[in-house]
């Protein structure tokens, strides 16, 4: 990190120095009121003592005391791919973050790239907000808002949302013990965590060829109303993309016991034969007999 340290009558000719605490480093004499350092690694966190000396050790304190950090390091991101749309939020896990410092994220592995604040979720995660991108693999990396804490560069595939095609079947009773729901489209991108959604439910899904994608429905896993909703399909388990295909889930109707008026249990809807035999026998009369 650079460290520039300010004053009065630096001699451009000699050498100096500065020091944190007892480590030394070359500073280089910017002008007659001006030096500049770069410092050296340490372990940890630490707070030290700055001051300059000259070729003739000759040392000026600077009354300020220098703060060493360790350096932002990210152990984890998700989703590691992400839809060339943008706007897909993405969490990123990173130790060392200093909690009073603000953060962004910089995409396109450029300093000068597109970049987006960081939202400090706690002292260990960041969210931020992926941009528009060609599809592709593309690469970003956190620093702080002074430059000073740069972590390194991480790597994203970027890919095109599906074009639609078809949805079959459109139509399933939620009583099924197990229903497929086939999605059809342009091109699915190679993922390991696809899942589909329907209303507030997600569901198992699986990527079967290049263009098609299951959807599957079953009973013991979910617990699905019946309902009228668009079918969604998701690559990464965050951003779902919507079919514009309405899936009807119903339930069928089930047989509703009742009771006769001379007390019999029977079905609705049912014809109670013996009822209908004594109705006929107590109607039959004789009206005369041949020959």
């Amino acid at each position: 990190t650079e460290v520039r340290v300010f004053g009065q009558n630096f001699v451009v000719e000699d050498e100096w120095q500065c020091m944190f605490d007892s480590q030394a480093v070359p500073a280089n004499v910017i002008s007659t009121s001006e030096l500049l350092c770069v410092t050296r690694g340490t372990d940890g966190d630490s707070v030290v003592p700055l001051s300059v000396m000259d070729s003739a050790k000759f040392s000026f304190q600077t009354e300020v005391e220098f703060q060493f950090r360790e350096n932002i390091v990210i152990k984890s991101v998700s989703p590691t791919l992400v839809p060339s749309t943008g706007e897909s939020v993405i969490t990123i896990e990173v130790h060392g973050m200093v909690v009073d410092f603000q953060y962004e994220c910089v995409f396109g592995g450029d300093r000068e790239g597109p970049s987006d604040p960081a939202i400090m979720i706690n002292s260990t995660f960041l969210e931020c907000r992926a941009p528009p991108w060609r599809p592709r693999n593309e690469t970003f990396f956190i620093r702080s808002s002074d430059n000073v804490f740069v972590s390194e560069v991480m790597h994203l595939t970027v890919y095109d949302p599906p074009v639609f095609v078809d949805v079959a079947p459109r139509n399933f009773s939620v009583d099924e013990s197990f229903t497929e729901m086939r999605i059809f489209a342009d091109s699915f991108v190679d993922a390991p965590e696809y899942k589909c959604r329907l209303g507030r439910h997600d569901l198992e899904a699986h990527r079967m060829t290049r263009t098609e994608v299951a959807c599957l429905h079953k009973r013991d896993a979910t617990t699905l109303q019946p309902l009228n909703e668009s079918l969604q399909v998701s690559a990464n388990g965050q951003d779902y993309h919507d079919t514009g295909v309405r899936v009807v889930a119903f339930s069928r109707p089930e047989p509703v016991n009742i009771t006769t008026n001379e007390g019999r249990a029977g079905i609705a809807g049912a014809v109670d034969d013996t009822d209908m035999t004594e109705q006929r026998r107590s109607s039959a009369r004789v009206s005369h007999i041949m020959p």
